[in-house]
Formats: structure tokens, sequence, C-alpha cells
């Protein structure tokens, strides 16, 4: 069972991953793909499913590596509003690998 703590910790990874994408890419055609790039694709498909604003979130923050505090200014809103929308992206994906694991 995925817990807030364990989806934090494993956005900051699928973060890390997008910001050195194309060094990972250039060093899958040597030595092949990480495993845990398995989990980037689990959270991928995950995220389609997605409310778009949460879909919309999640490709700021952690596909383009944004701060949240950049998302504020971009979308005109609070930097409180945007750790509540993040909080409801945590709980989306945990909802999300929950479904996943009773099925």
């Amino acid at each position: 069972m995925k817990t807030e703590k364990i989806v934090r910790e494993e956005l900051k990874e699928i973060r890390h991953y997008y910001a050195n994408k194309k060094d990972f890419e250039r060093v899958a055609l040597t030595i092949g793909k990480p495993i845990a790039l398995k989990m980037v694709e689990r959270y991928e498909t995950h995220i389609k499913k997605a409310p778009i604003k949460l879909f919309n979130l999640y490709v700021c923050l952690y596909v383009n590596n944004n701060s949240q505090e950049t998302v504020s200014t971009d979308w005109a809103c609070s930097t409180g509003h945007i750790k509540v929308l993040n909080k409801r992206l945590y709980e989306f994906f945990i909802k999300e690998f929950n479904k996943e694991e009773k099925s």
C-alpha cells in the first residue's frame, strides 16, 4: 500500500529522471533502461486519468521541474493553493495505486 511519504519520495525520483532525461536516454543505448523507469511509466499511466488541473500540476512540477513558487506565479495563484493541489495529487496517486493493488 502506497503512503503519502512513499508517493512524495517517488515523485522526487521522477523529477530527477525528467531533469536528467537526456542523460538517461543516452546511457540506455549502452547499458539499457534503469529498472526505476518502470516506476515512471506507472505514474504516467495513472496521471492520464487525473483531473486536468492535477495533470497540469504534475507536468509543471515533476516533468518540467518547476518549483511550487514558479507554478504559483505562472498560474497567478498563491503558493498555498499549489501546496493544496500537490497534496491532492498525492492523494490521487495513493487512491490509484491502491485500486491497482486490489485488482
